[in-house]
C-alpha cells in the first residue's frame, strides 16, 4: 500500500490518482510510506505535539473589558490558564474601566 502525499489516504500500489482527493501520483517519488505524506513523521501515540493557540492582546476584548468591567473580569478568569497575555490585558482594562466609572460617578454627584 502507498499513501497520498497531499491528503494521506491509502491507495493501491498501481494507482495513478488518489481516490480521495484526486491528486496525481507521479511514480515512485509521488507517494510515501507514511500515511501522513512526506512532510510529517509518525510518532508514538503519547508523543504527539498539541496545538497551542496564539496568545496576544485582542483589541476587541480590551475595549469590551473597559466598557463593561464585569465582562473583563469574566474574560480574565476564562483566559488566565490558556492565554495569560490576553487575560492580563482583559483584567487590566477591566480595572481601568472600573476606576474610570467610579471617578465619573463621583464627579456626577
Amino acid at each position: 500500500m502507498k499513501y497520498c502525499t497531499k491528503c494521506g489516504a491509502q491507495m493501491a500500489d498501481d494507482a495513478m490518482f488518489c481516490p480521495s482527493c484526486g491528486d496525481r501520483v507521479s511514480g515512485p517519488s509521488g507517494y510515501s510510506s507514511s500515511p501522513y505524506g512526506t512532510n510529517y513523521s509518525q510518532q508514538p501515540y503519547g508523543n504527539q505535539q498539541t496545538f497551542k493557540p496564539v496568545d496576544s492582546n485582542n483589541t476587541g476584548f480590551n475595549i469590551l473589558s473597559f466598557l463593561f468591567p464585569i465582562v473583563g473580569l469574566i474574560l480574565y478568569l476564562v483566559f488566565k490558564d490558556e492565554k495569560p497575555i490576553q487575560a492580563t490585558g482583559c483584567g487590566k482594562w477591566a480595572l481601568i474601566g472600573f476606576i474610570v466609572g467610579v471617578v465619573l460617578g463621583l464627579i456626577a454627584i
